[in-house]
């Protein structure tokens, strides 16, 4: 995730090996397909989530721009023996559009090619004062309601994490829904790879007031039924450094904001 064009990228790696003292994900290398060393992150027995993985591993400020292939180098200590495991990344797999076909319920990415094709506007690319400075100027948009991207960017507000993974996120819009093809119809969290924590679809609604959804665990029951997942592919929030959250305008595309939580 991040700003491909200029190389700022930010990484997040999550690995399913079971870590304790015996077996355990010492190293991890980002290198690029020449062999140049982009990052290395260290792990000890203790670092990984209630699951028994290990904690996410994150890369700041990455440039992803010239090399043609990336490699993912895992150094495993099991006992007093070294395994090394190697992934490897080709550049036409590394794109700015997410959820696609990726870990979206097929409904969605449905939805989601016959709108806008996966389109993200992220507020990690555009500020507050840079879209009120220049877009909003530029078109002549002086009431922020009024249809400037900032308008489409939430408020979160966390109201509870239990550590057992329990939860309660409200997200609060500033404009209300405008007409059937111009509102806010999904909102989902997700983990820093993409795996949903919590969705939930929205229908347009008259009301003029601020819209606010609230988000919460989903059962078993509703990812396998409502959305087609197994509960074995969905993310765990108590295991987040940080949690991404993404509503939908059905005009307007795709909107990320990214909460940090320890």
């Amino acid at each position: 995730d991040g700003h491909w064009k200029s190389g700022l990228n930010h990484i997040a790696i999550f690995l399913n090996f079971q870590q304790n003292k015996n077996s355990y994900v010492q190293k991890i290398v980002l290198a690029t397909g020449d062999k140049k060393t982009l990052g290395i992150r260290y792990l000890t027995p203790e670092d990984k989530t209630k699951e028994g993985y290990p904690s996410f591993v994150l890369f700041d400020q990455v440039d992803l721009r010239y090399s043609q292939k990336y490699f993912i180098i895992i150094q495993v200590l099991e006992k007093s023996t070294y395994k090394i495991y190697r992934h490897t990344i080709d550049k036409e797999k590394i794109k700015p559009e997410l959820f696609k076909r990726s870990f979206l319920p097929a409904k969605i990415a449905d939805d989601f090619d016959q709108s806008h094709h996966g389109m993200i506007f992220s507020s990690y690319y555009f500020n507050e004062f840079m879209i009120k400075q220049t877009y909003c100027e530029k078109i002549g948009l002086k009431d922020l309601s009024g249809g400037c991207y900032l308008a489409n960017f939430p408020h979160i507000k966390i109201r509870a994490i239990d550590p057992n993974g329990d939860f309660l996120i409200d997200v609060s819009f500033i404009k209300s829904d405008i007409n059937e093809n111009h509102y806010v119809r999904y909102v989902f969290i997700t983990d820093p790879v993409g795996r949903l924590i919590s969705v939930t679809q929205r229908t347009f609604d008259n009301d003029e007031k601020k819209t606010t959804v609230s988000l919460k665990p989903l059962t078993e029951n509703e990812w396998k039924n409502e959305w087609g997942i197994n509960i074995e592919n969905t993310g765990s929030i108590v295991a987040c450094p940080y949690i991404m959250v993404f509503s939908e305008d059905i005009q307007n595309g795709l909107f990320q904001s990214i909460i940090w939580l320890h």
